[in-house]
């Protein structure tokens, strides 16, 4: 590990992670992440070999993360997840707090870690493995990895979750939200290579958020459509983010005829910022497409 600090008075920097429709649900923070990505070493805190495809017979997988403009104690829950979804190995790494070592701030702190192969069975290769990083506040990264010749299925690079009758799958990449307080609202989320923070919500509410004035003032379109055979109010919109100062594309289905359990109305809600939406347009299209309502 390596870290640098500077003796001086500054402001804790964070990135909100801020979904689609700040009146309807909270706010999340974490800390500012750099880098973060898999690689075959890390020699004296430089990674070698930026990869995420690996031989089978590689004695292991390295992950590198740098942080930078942190200012408290943290602890990083490291989790490796095997294809079929288990968690294969974990361990807690504990980043000191800039005080303790007579620092204001860690204007970067870099980590690594390691995957040892050799006691993994073949067949378990085969397969898209995950490792994440996560803290006590959310997740800090996230990367897949894959070893040459095996085929990774869509059903290994989907999990399936819930809100009350309401089903759908989503990359097992990207981290559930799903607060017990905040009723009627789960998210997944997922923070792309550059930082940046996206997202598939489902909101369940009496509230007609299409026709709110918050929303409809930043409709780009707006159609009746069909989505996996349920009817729907399809709107696209172009929202600016305060925070990162930066545009950020949303989709919005209301599933008009359907309501929840409790009777409430359906949507579905995709947000990533505008340049890079069109990237994971297809990711987006495949979590829509997989929405469920059980009776």
């Amino acid at each position: 590990m390596y870290k640098t600090g500077r003796n001086a008075y500054l402001v804790r920097v964070s990135l909100l992670l801020l979904s689609v429709i700040f009146l309807f649900n909270g706010v999340f923070a974490a800390p500012t992440v750099n880098q973060f990505f898999t690689c075959r070493d890390v020699v004296e805190g430089q990674p070698i070999g930026k990869t995420g495809t690996f031989k089978p017979t590689d004695d292991q997988v390295a992950v590198f993360l740098e942080l930078k403009a942190l200012d408290a104690e943290m602890v990083i829950h490291w989790k490796w997840l095997a294809p079929n979804g288990t968690l294969y190995y974990n361990r807690f790494q504990r980043i000191p707090s800039p005080a303790e070592k007579g620092y204001d701030l860690w204007e970067k702190y870099i980590c690594w870690g390691f995957l040892y192969l050799h006691d993994i069975p073949s067949d378990l290769k085969d397969g898209l493995w995950t490792v994440r990083a996560e803290t006590q506040t959310g997740l800090l990264g996230s990367a897949d990895f894959s070893f040459q010749g095996s085929e990774p299925s869509q059903r290994n690079r989907m999990l399936e979750n819930h809100i009350e009758n309401v089903y759908f799958n989503y990359p097992r990449n990207w981290h559930f939200y799903d607060d017990e307080i905040d009723e009627g609202f789960c998210q997944a989320y997922h923070i792309s290579e550059t930082g940046h923070f996206l997202s598939f919500s489902v909101y369940l509410t009496d509230t007609d958020l299409l026709n709110s004035p918050q929303l409809r003032e930043q409709t780009i379109k707006r159609e009746y459509s069909a989505l996996k055979g349920y009817n729907t109010e399809y709107a696209l919109l172009k929202l600016f983010d305060d925070t990162e100062e930066i545009w950020y594309s949303s989709e919005i289905y209301h599933l008009s005829n359907l309501l929840s359990s409790t009777g409430k109305k359906i949507y579905l809600v995709s947000y990533a910022p505008f340049e890079i939406y069109d990237q994971y347009k297809d990711v987006f299209t495949t979590v829509f497409n997989s929405i469920r309502i059980e009776p």
